[in-house]
């Protein structure tokens, strides 16, 4: 996903804000950031900010509503929006918008939330861990590395089948790939992120140009009322429900829109930035679509391309084939940014680890420089195995965001409960229930991808989330009755 490019960025900035913000309140701990940013820009952001500056938060925090929209946006739409809907789209035809219309949705639930974020500053790990325990921030930061996991193989699949469309073998492709952003992963991509977010424009432009030449403005008009009516006919209620539920939920509570909302101007421009890129993404949402439906109609595609080839061969088709100069250029502006996405999430992913990992086993010095490649090792082999098992695109990464959905909703709701004094809950009931959640969660995730059969209505995703959503109630509530009901209950140290 596009947002990966600018994290090691905006992230340095959101550490710079989390401490500053912590000076204020009087807490001299620094909130810890994911991934730390090039040390450069974190300099420049952070030359005249000390953490006794009162102002130093407000400094900032320079984005208007337009460029909040603009990130939050860009945290969407990459190749498992692209692809992944185009793939969904030539079996369920406009239907196959559900995953981006779902994220529109969850956008705008973002705006209730999103004032808080902007005011607490910290990411929503360190934010659980002070209110409930270091457990509770282990724990979030965990699933997250999981999530990545699912979005990191989706990467794969999306950027073979890119490498796919211009004759390569998709086995070859699938290893290939993986091998290349294993060594991108290592190099400071994330500066070139202005070339690679360029490119994805080019890229939508061509898809655009080529929707109107495959006369299939009239699909993308008729969207609004075509969407709902084969969303009933030809999508399973259970795929359906699993799509929609997890974009719904891991879109207020995922770190993408969150990094970015922390620094708007204002509370005003970040409930605008949050509006705004919900419409954004609504539009986006069907060119996808509307492009393979175009595309199907028109009798220009061959008879055994793979679903999810659909877009880069249309790309191709535009320029005069992928044989051609300029059709093997504007299948690049795929290219480019695919191996931009996948190369910084597997630097994302990386860093997250050996920041969880204790001490003790990652070491210092050269242990720790070994640590870290075998840990970048293991997680492109890992993506690597579950691009192999198969699966669309979007249901990798969705299988995966329901498992971080499932085990960080209770306390994230847990906690916006005690931010609104409406109802306090004890760190033993939120600590019982991320444990009870995260590991019935697990659990399901790994028992329907080796028996997808006995998954409910045929989907994962519904499955992993209602089990683990489902105990971790339970857990939530009977940790909060034993609180209540044994005075000498240990607090939790923050």
């Amino acid at each position: 996903m596009l947002f990966v490019k600018t994290s090691l960025i905006l992230r340095g900035r959101w550490a710079v804000l989390s401490r500053a913000k912590n000076a204020e309140a009087g807490d001299g701990a620094a909130a810890d950031a994911a991934v730390t940013m090039s040390a450069e820009v974190a300099d420049k952001i952070a030359e005249n900010i000390t953490k006794s500056d009162p102002g130093a938060v407000q400094q900032c925090r320079q984005l208007g509503s337009f460029s909040v929209a603009a990130l939050v946006v860009s945290g969407h739409y990459g190749m498992g929006f692209l692809l992944g809907t185009a793939e969904s789209s030539a079996t369920w035809g406009m239907a196959g918008s559900l995953y981006p219309v779902a994220l529109a949705v969850g956008t705008i639930l973002l705006l209730p939330v999103a004032r808080i974020y902007w005011h607490d500053v910290a990411q929503l790990w360190t934010l659980l861990g002070q209110r409930y325990g270091k457990f509770l921030q282990q724990l979030s930061s965990a699933m997250s590395w999981l999530s990545f996991a699912g979005v990191m193989a989706a990467q794969v699949a999306a950027g073979a089948a890119i490498v796919s469309a211009l004759g390569l073998p998709s086995f070859w492709a699938t290893v290939g790939l993986t091998v290349v952003l294993g060594g991108l992963s290592l190099l400071p991509f994330q500066r070139l992120s202005w070339v690679v977010r360029g490119l994805l424009l080019v890229s939508l432009l061509a898809l655009v140009s080529a929707l109107v030449q495959l006369d299939g403005v009239g699909d993308y008009v008729s969207a609004p009322v075509t969407f709902p009516k084969t969303l009933a006919t030809s999508v399973p209620w259970g795929e359906a429900l699993g799509i929609f539920l997890t974009a719904l939920i891991t879109v207020p509570i995922d770190m993408k829109a969150q990094q970015f909302v922390v620094q708007g101007r204002s509370p005003n421009s970040v409930s605008w930035g949050c509006l705004i890129a919900a419409v954004v993404v609504l539009a986006l949402a069907f060119v996808p679509s509307a492009a393979v439906v175009a595309a199907q109609q028109s009798g220009i595609l061959p008879e055994d391309i793979a679903a999810r080839e659909i877009i880069p061969f249309v790309l191709g088709w535009l320029g005069g084939g992928v044989d051609k100069p300029l059709g093997i250029l504007l299948v690049g502006t795929l290219l480019m940014p695919a191996l931009g996405a996948g190369s910084a999430v597997l630097r994302v992913q990386t860093q997250l680890t050996v920041e969880s990992l204790p001490k003790a086993l990652v070491g210092e010095g050269t242990r720790q420089i070994v640590s870290r490649e075998v840990i970048r090792v293991f997680n492109a082999g890992l993506a690597l195995t579950l691009a192999f098992k198969g699966g669309s695109i979007i249901g990798l990464m969705v299988a995966f965001y329901a498992v971080y959905g499932a085990a960080v909703l209770w306390p994230f709701l847990a906690y916006i409960s005690d931010r609104l004094t409406l109802t306090k809950f004890s760190p033993l009931a939120v600590q019982l229930s991320a444990g009870m959640s995260a590991a019935s969660a697990i659990a399901a995730l790994v028992v329907t991808q080796l028996y997808p059969a006995i998954a409910l209505g045929s989907s994962a995703e519904l499955t992993v989330l209602l089990l683990g959503t489902g105990f971790g109630l339970v857990a939530l509530l009977a940790g909060q009755g034993i609180a209540q009901w044994i005075p000498s209950t240990r607090q939790v140290r923050t």
